[in-house]
């Protein structure tokens, strides 16, 4: 039953079927009304004028039952089959309604030059539809996307038209639907023309500032060629994802200052590498420098020593732990700390790239469910880690035994750790004793080592600058159980349209 009144509520009603079926059914009632002036019309005029009544209204019963009996809309359907249909733009019920008045005053008056009139533009309204209907046949389309977008960035999505049969396709739109969670939005590109057996390729510039997946499609045909009175379309159902990617920010501190006290202990470690105490560049001698440095060379072309300096380079590891918790019904605030830690978790593992190679990085997030990530990082695993980054989803929980046995287990004396939680750091202590570890031990604790930040509160002033716009939201009501969040098309989506044409 409840499939039912699903399916019902996705069907849809044909209002051009609907003035079809009116007109068929007004000019019947008018022939009839009249039938002391239409019984004085010769055969010829009277069968046509029942021909295109019992037409108009047999076209108009056909469109909606058609409508009515569609597939409903969460039914998959077909990658390449098209569902068409019609619209009447304001200039075609302007016409329908000029149509209209030329035939009552045909029917009344009994001017014959006036059901001439009434007949011409009838054909013209018939001939819009039949072409426009022809010129979206054997259209097939192709949309080449990027694997992975960095939110806030301008990408570019290009759209290619192939056109399979001899006749030309004049002023074709071509409309794409880009659909996540909470968003909808349009794209459309112009066709002025695409010739038989030919290609045409246009592209359309979107700036998507949320991170997660989007949905690209289905895609729409729709032209009014050649007089604007009817608008055809035609549905095809090519969809594709896309992931959104976090934005980093800026880290306002040095590297080395995000590091624990346990971290700051100079550990013995034999290292075999560049990465050993690697030379970085030869300056002046400077009191209590090593005279093992002396690069005796350079000392005797500039006559004043000169010292090799070495930069402190030491592989280590990194683990980064996400506590992505919010409330049931979160305010603006909280949804801001959950983007804004993973923009800093996003920029810490972007730096420990940039600086360190071939160590072993570790993610793990808590939120609406518990989920990790663990490889031997490197410039070739940043769009993996951006990708896990992009999907994880913040959710309510307090408890955080999977975050704290992950680290107990996986952390090695050379790994740098890091806890980015969406709490104050008073909640966060609250919740160290609602857990309990696989060993059955009562409460969590976390050691020296174990560097905790909050993206509450302020809790990463001074330490990081988040970007700009990481997260807008407009019309927000200020109770957050009847939220309903409206993205702004300014601060969220910017499309430029434009026309890339050529023919292969």
């Amino acid at each position: 039953m409840a499939e039912s009144s699903r399916q019902a509520a996705s069907r849809s009603f044909s209002l051009p079927g609907l003035l079809s079926l009116l007109a068929g059914c007004g000019q019947l009632f008018a022939t009839w009304k009249f039938r002391f002036y239409t019984d004085q019309w010769d055969d010829g005029l009277r069968i046509g004028n029942y021909a295109v009544a019992f037409c108009l209204t047999l076209w108009g019963v056909k469109q909606i039952v058609a409508e009515w009996q569609a597939r409903p809309s969460h039914v998959k359907q077909s990658r390449n089959r098209k569902q068409y249909r019609v619209n009447i733009p304001v200039e075609g019920i302007v016409y329908l309604v000029i149509m209209s008045v030329m035939f009552i005053g045909a029917m009344l008056g009994r001017q014959n030059m006036l059901l001439l009139v009434f007949s011409l533009m009838a054909g013209a309204f018939v001939a819009n539809g039949f072409i426009s209907f022809n010129l979206l046949r054997k259209l097939n389309v192709n949309r080449q996307l990027p694997d992975l977008i960095m939110a806030g960035e301008p990408t570019n999505i290009y759209i290619e038209v192939h056109n399979r049969k001899l006749m030309t396709v004049w002023v074709l739109t071509v409309t794409d639907i880009i659909v996540n969670e909470n968003e909808s939005l349009q794209a459309a590109v112009v066709f002025t023309r695409i010739p038989g057996y030919g290609r045409k390729i246009g592209q359309y510039r979107v700036q998507l500032m949320q991170r997660g997946r989007y949905q690209i499609g289905p895609v729409q045909f729709s032209t009014r060629f050649p007089l604007g009175i009817v608008e055809r379309s035609a549905v095809v159902q090519n969809k594709q994802e896309v992931i959104v990617c976090p934005r980093p920010g800026r880290l306002l501190v040095n590297r080395h200052a995000l590091r624990s006290q346990d971290q700051l202990v100079m550990r013995n470690v034999s290292h075999v590498g560049a990465y050993d105490d690697e030379f970085h560049r030869i300056r002046e001698y400077r009191n209590g420098d090593n005279p093992r440095a002396i690069h005796w060379r350079s000392t005797a072309r500039r006559n004043e020593l000169m010292v090799k300096e070495f930069h402190e380079s030491r592989d280590e590891n990194l683990m980064v732990l996400l506590d992505l918790w919010k409330p049931r019904y979160p305010e603006i605030k909280q949804l801001e700390c959950v983007e804004t830690a993973i923009s800093f978790a996003t920029t810490l593992i972007k730096d420990h790239l940039t600086n360190v190679r071939d160590s072993e990085i570790q993610i793990a997030s808590l939120g609406r469910e518990f989920s990790k990530w663990a490889e031997i990082g490197g410039p070739r695993r940043w769009d993996s880690i951006l990708k896990y980054l992009a999907l994880i989803e913040s959710g309510l929980t307090n408890n955080l035994t999977p975050l704290h046995d992950f680290w107990k287990v996986q952390r090695k004396a050379d790994t740098r750790c890091l806890l980015i939680t969406t709490r104050t750091l008073a909640e966060l202590s609250e919740t160290f004793g609602k857990g309990e570890t696989a060993n059955g031990e009562k409460g969590l604790s976390f050691e020296m080592d174990l560097l905790i930040y909050s993206a509450a509160a302020g809790g990463l002033n001074g330490i990081f600058e988040a970007p700009e716009n990481l997260i807008a939201y407009e019309n927000v009501s200020a109770d957050p159980k009847q939220r309903s969040i409206s993205m702004s098309g300014k601060s969220w989506y910017r499309m430029n349209q434009s026309q890339q044409e050529g023919a292969s």
